[in-house]
């Protein structure tokens, strides 16, 4: 016999001796039992036609918890959020912020500007009520504020946004035109303004029969409702759907609005966010006693672009930092704010304010951290489409990576808390895990992900990332499976 031979047949053997040592650990040990209870779960006959991926490690102790098709290409709907955030936080820092200048030409004579106003846009997703006590237009009113303060009292000019930092398509690759009048669904743009949607307040009528009344914020003349929701009776069911007209911004509301139900909130998405913000900044001016002669412009409407060498600044708006724009994006899952933060990565390092340049910054950073860039594709910053495709493995990689960083707290700290707050604040409620484990979901038609980090009940750290595609029962038996395994990962003990 060869050495060849004698040395295959050691090996094998030495294999061998390996699965069956697993085995023994499977059957025996704290870790076995884990292993067979989570064995147990995704075998569920009710996720058959399913696809799981499931990787599970202890970082600190270098080791592997629990695999199962940790090398799959899968959808990870929202998981891509932490890819997107996790670039953005290395990339800028946690005190990074957006500033949205407004500039002047012409000249201010007897209290008029001879001129035009011009928002220069830097990508900035912020420009809203959600950090301003809810007041949709508080900026807008800051700089009517400023203008006064200079001593503008009419404009005779128009009011011109320049969205020129990112490119103009509005939205990403693969993604659904049914969606496209959703809020999750908002086109990006270099300028932009309560997240390029318009809050709609809904609500029952006087009496069963009448048409529900239907009131927007801002309001705004840029968009039209045409309102076929009916007031119903108290016991009926609520319904209710909208649709945008393939040009401009119509949209028509239908459905079914008991007249025992209280008011509804939903958001609109709209066409062309810059015109949009402009035409609001202008309406804003008007209601507080600036009178604007023009009109309301995109940029790429005028004949010659600015020059802001020549130009004098009026206002300017300071973004929240980065630790706080991430938490929007990971507790909430703003894929808004995603897209946006994806482009400006773009921007930023490879000159483009594009999506694809984005990502291949991400992928960059991905590179340098041991995930093969030719093995994950990318193609959105929010998850929305489902052209994007990941290994769990890659995911907890991540995860370890942003856990040995210098900005983790932020990163930690953006993540939803199991019972607590974001998109798990009704899950894991009353178990080790409630206030414990923090994780990003994922959701899109037959999509579940969740993963993030959980700590045992001897106090060790784990990450985890499970992401299962084409299921066919209800997303709710999907959650549940989901959160009995970060439950057992939560009750963990190596002792017992």
């Amino acid at each position: 016999m060869n050495n060849f031979m004698l040395i295959t047949i050691f090996l094998l053997l030495l294999t061998l001796s390996f699965s069956c040592a697993a085995s023994s650990v499977t059957n025996d040990t704290p870790l076995g039992r884990l292993k067979a209870e989570i064995d147990h779960l995704i075998a569920d006959p009710s996720f058959a036609s399913a696809t799981w991926g499931v990787y599970i490690e202890s970082p600190d102790k270098r080791e592997v918890l629990y695999r199962h098709n940790e090398n799959k290409l899968l959808i990870p709907a929202s998981n891509m959020k932490l890819f997107t955030t996790a670039t953005a936080l290395v990339r800028f820092g946690p005190d990074f912020t957006y500033k949205t200048k407004l500039y002047y030409d012409g000249a201010i004579s007897n209290g008029t500007l001879n001129g035009n106003l011009i928002i220069r846009g830097s990508g900035d997703p912020t420009i809203s009520g959600r950090y301003n006590g809810n007041n949709i237009t508080g900026t807008f009113q800051e700089w009517a504020d400023s203008l006064k303060a200079m001593g503008i009292t009419k404009i005779t000019g128009d009011v011109i946004g320049d969205d020129d930092y990112f490119d103009d398509v509005g939205m990403g690759y693969g993604w659904s035109w049914d969606d496209e009048p959703y809020y999750y669904s908002a086109h990006t743009s270099g300028l932009s303004f309560n997240d390029n949607t318009v809050d709609v307040h809904i609500k029952p009528g006087e009496k069963v029969g009448d048409m529900a009344i239907i009131e927007i914020d801002p309001p705004t003349k840029y968009v039209t409702i045409k309102n076929r929701i009916k007031t119903t009776k108290a016991d009926s069911t609520l319904y209710y759907d909208f649709s945008r007209s393939v040009d401009g911004n119509l949209f028509t509301f239908w459905g079914k609005f008991p007249i025992s139900k209280k008011a509804k909130t939903d958001w609109i998405s709209v066409r062309n966010p810059t015109l949009y913000t402009v035409t609001v900044l202008k309406e804003t001016l008007e209601s507080a006693g600036i009178p604007v002669g023009g009109k309301a412009k995109d940029v790429d409407d005028i004949s010659s672009k600015p020059n802001y060498d020549k130009l004098k600044t009026a206002a300017v708006y300071t973004s929240p930092p980065m630790s706080r724009m991430i938490r929007t994006v990971n507790k909430s899952s703003q894929n808004f704010y995603a897209e946006q933060l994806l482009k400006t990565i773009g921007k930023e390092y490879n000159h483009e304010g594009s999506a694809s340049a984005g990502v291949k910054s991400v992928k960059s950073l991905l590179s340098g951290i041991g995930i093969d860039a030719n093995g994950i594709k990318i193609v959105d910053g929010s998850g929305l489409s489902r052209m994007n495709i990941v290994t769990t493995r890659q995911v907890a990689t991540l995860l370890r990576y942003m856990r040995g960083h210098k900005y983790f707290d932020s990163y930690y700290e953006s993540l939803p808390v199991a019972g607590v707050d974001g998109t798990i604040r009704r899950r894991m409620i009353g178990t080790n895990a409630q206030r414990n484990l923090r994780a990003k979901t994922g959701y899109v038609s037959y999509v579940r992900a969740l993963s993030g980090y959980v700590t045992t009940a001897d106090g060790e750290d784990i990450i985890f990332s499970f992401i299962v595609n084409h299921y066919d029962v209800p997303t709710s038996m999907a959650n549940e499976l989901q959160n009995r395994i970060g439950v057992i990962l939560s009750n963990y003990s190596r002792g017992n």
